[in-house]
């Protein structure tokens, strides 16, 4: 997916008259580098009352930074997630392009069109043409979004886009989707979706930048979905210099096929699966003081999802009190003096750590990080 920012005015000193300078190109790394489809954690359509919370997108936006994504791709842009754009670019996201998933929605249209001054562009359609929304609703939507000045991009499946002209010609670029059954494997699913992308690519002008809209291969819920599976999809799309927006951040466990919860690099409670946990490379660093207070980091700096366990051990290994982690991932706890002791990172919502017989060990569950005395 290609956006572009609109620049400031020109002025043209021969005539006086100011000059609005044609859309530009964001930055390469917004062209080619990481980028994800993100609906907050926690989002419920069904529910009236439902509202983001500040402190929620701000963690978000935390995990989506230290995954290091550039660009941010909204599904959709329901009134009620009107928020989300300018908190990603207020913490930190460079690029944010919102979806429009059913461009017959005339609310969702107008919606995504007010929040302008924060859009870098829009991806229209959801893979629904000819079944959710009809030709002549996608077509209005893309206009009355254009009329923002903003790039617009029509979002639909890819053999849809590959053998349809008009289709692809409809918006500034094509953005196709692409997802393989997860009754594939990853190596198969990897396959269907570069020769969806590379059907798309030879239809357009030589040396044309092209993205996947979105595509991803869901971590549970049936067939031979797994988060190791999930994992070797990514990196063969990437090995393969094929760009995707990844789908999806977090798990929506409001969708509604078998594996549609599932789809998320994060899980619904916030915690990274095995590709999200690879790409953050958490670490949890400790050091003793002689008064048996305990401190560290944890890195990169995402201590809203997180806290520190303090483990000391005498005939087994006993948790002290979990302790939060500062936005800058500074924490400190104490510890038993003169006994061997350990420090766990783990999610914040986890229940109550129980003592145990062994050490503490990572289980990319409930423990991601240790650290332990020197023996």
């Amino acid at each position: 997916m290609r956006v572009r920012r609109r620049c400031p005015p020109r002025w043209s000193a021969a005539a006086g008259l100011a000059v609005v300078v044609s859309l530009a190109t964001l930055p390469a790394a917004a062209e080619t580098g990481r980028a994800v489809v993100y609906t907050p954690r926690g989002y419920a359509p069904g529910d009236p009352a439902w509202r983001p919370r500040a402190r929620e997108l701000r963690a978000d936006a935390a995990d989506l930074r230290a995954l290091g994504v550039d660009l941010v791709a909204t599904w959709a842009s329901p009134r009620v997630l009107a928020p989300v754009c300018r908190h990603l670019k207020r913490h930190g996201l460079p690029s944010v392009v919102l979806g429009v998933a059913d461009p017959g929605d005339a609310a969702e249209v107008r919606a995504a069109a007010h929040a302008r001054r924060c859009a870098d562009g829009y991806a229209v359609g959801s893979g629904g043409l000819g079944t959710r929304y009809d030709r002549d609703a996608l077509r209005a939507a893309v206009t009355r979004l254009r009329a923002t000045g903003r790039p617009v991009v029509v979002r639909e499946a890819a053999d849809v886009l590959a053998t349809d002209a008009v289709l692809r010609a409809l918006g500034d670029e094509p953005s196709p989707l692409a997802f393989p059954s997860a009754d594939e494997g990853s190596q198969a699913a990897c396959g269907i979706a570069i020769a969806d992308y590379r059907r798309v690519e030879q239809t357009l002008p030589a040396g044309q930048i092209l993205r996947l809209g979105a595509s991803g291969l869901a971590a549970a819920g049936g067939g031979v979905a797994n988060p190791s599976y999930q994992r070797a999809y990514f990196l063969c799309l990437s090995s393969r210099g094929v760009p995707a927006a990844m789908f999806e951040a977090y798990d929506q466990p409001w969708r509604t096929t078998p594996v549609g919860p599932h789809a998320g690099l994060f899980r619904a409670d916030g915690t990274p699966r095995r590709f999200a946990q690879e790409l953050l490379r958490l670490t949890l660093t400790a050091t003793l003081e002689p008064d048996g207070r305990l401190h560290g980091r944890v890195a990169p700096a995402v201590g809203a999802r997180w806290r520190v366990v303090p483990w000391s051990h005498g005939t087994t290994w006993a948790p002290g009190v979990p302790v939060p982690i500062e936005r800058d991932g500074r924490w400190q706890a104490a510890v038993a003096p003169g006994r061997p002791w350990a420090a766990t990172l783990e999610p914040r919502d986890a229940p109550p750590p129980v003592a145990s017989a062994p050490p503490p060990a990572v289980d990319e569950e409930r423990v991601y990080a240790v650290v332990q005395s020197p023996r």
